[in-house]
């Protein structure tokens, strides 16, 4: 990933898991980033890689299906941050619930 910004140039970011790709990415609307004007910053990652990381390296083939087809849409970068996010954060919540479930029945 990357951050842009007028004044600063573009800084990469690296993620190390999916909790952190869903804090990166901001949905941001083009009169937010006008109105911010040299301030603003748009994180911005490479979508198709983040479907073969996700597939590839977290293993998770039903979350990068979701993230493909999203993707396959074929609409602008913007529009696209908002679903990819929420179905990540949705993906998310799953795990925990998972994870949540297994520590309950190890304690019990």
């Amino acid at each position: 990933g990357a951050i842009l910004a007028p004044m600063a140039g573009s800084s990469r970011k690296f993620f190390r898991s999916l909790s952190e790709v869903e804090e990166f990415l901001v949905p941001t609307t083009v009169e937010e980033l006008t109105a911010l004007g040299p301030k603003a910053k748009i994180h911005h990652l490479d979508v198709l890689m983040l479907v073969c990381w996700t597939r590839d390296t977290i293993g998770d083939t039903e979350l990068a299906a979701s993230l493909e087809t999203i993707v396959g849409s074929q609409r602008p970068y913007g529009l696209l941050v908002p679903e990819i996010k929420q179905a990540i954060a949705k993906r998310l919540e799953q795990y925990h619930t998972v994870l949540d479930d297994e520590s309950e029945k190890k304690t019990a």
